[in-house]
């Protein structure tokens, strides 16, 4: 019984370590601030799904889903390796386009 509840606990906090880099929470970007480093942000965020630079800075982009589910984007600008700004917005799922219905016939 033992040896069950150890595997148990175990195999929640395997879970939770998991999934902690898929969700996002309003704390975790409030600790990114102007000035902090590369390294820091990926501490915080992991590492991120898309990377695009032009000229001097550089932008992350971490694509997370909140825990009410939620889906939400953050945009991270660097200059020289140091955050100047930061993005978050949410996404809105796709709109599924209606298909048209065809009549049912019944001509036998």
């Amino acid at each position: 019984m033992k040896a069950i509840r150890v595997l148990g606990t175990f195999m929640m906090l395997v879970l939770v370590t998991a999934c902690s880099s898929v969700f996002v929470s309003n704390k975790k970007l409030m600790e990114i601030t102007p000035g902090m480093t590369s390294k820091e942000v990926m501490k915080i965020m992991g590492s991120p799904e898309n990377r695009r630079f032009e000229g001097q800075y550089e932008e992350w982009e971490f694509r997370r889903t909140t825990y009410v589910g939620d889906s939400r984007v953050i945009l991270v600008r660097f200059i020289d390796g140091k955050v100047t700004a930061m993005e978050s917005f949410d996404v809105q799922p796709p709109i599924q386009p209606v298909l048209p219905v065809a009549p049912h016939s019944d001509a036998r």
